[in-house]
């Protein structure tokens, strides 16, 4: 059914494994057998609608759909523009971005040191990364 060995061999341990662990679910011990082949072929069947759900390709093989990037992309973020968007947003989203990032201190860490609330931390942490990536974008299109 595997087309191959260790595709088999992946199939059969997967199967005992289950049995070791739903064995004991088992009413008739001599039917032991037939349910080892049901499972068998019932994560062979799963297996297979995985791999039509989930196709997957070598890296070669799907070159083609990779989009072309020349050394230009790769240096188009400068951190400088970084530090400039950032010091341009507003002191409420600035703070936490920073000790979030330069600092590393957690949410906890920045909520006391900030006075407010967990929840506010997380809510300005996300607002001003979408704020600073919106900044970004607008200064990469200008460039």
């Amino acid at each position: 059914m595997a087309r191959g060995r260790s595709d088999a061999a992946d199939l059969t341990q997967e199967t005992y494994r289950i049995l070791y662990t739903k064995g004991a679910d088992i009413r008739d011990p001599s039917k032991v057998k037939s349910w080892l082949f049901m499972t068998l072929y019932r994560l062979f069947l799963r297996g297979r609608r995985r791999a039509i759900r989930f196709p997957q390709d070598s890296l070669e093989a799907s070159e083609w759909d990779l989009p072309a990037t020349g050394p230009q992309s790769e240096c188009q973020l400068d951190g400088l523009l970084a530090v400039a968007a950032l010091q341009k947003m507003d002191e409420v989203f600035r703070v936490p971005l920073t000790m979030f990032y330069s600092e590393d201190l957690s949410y906890k860490e920045m909520a006391a040191v900030l006075g407010v609330p967990v929840g506010t931390i997380m809510s300005r942490l996300f607002r001003g990364k979408e704020i600073l990536r919106r900044q970004l974008e607008t200064q990469a299109l200008v460039a």
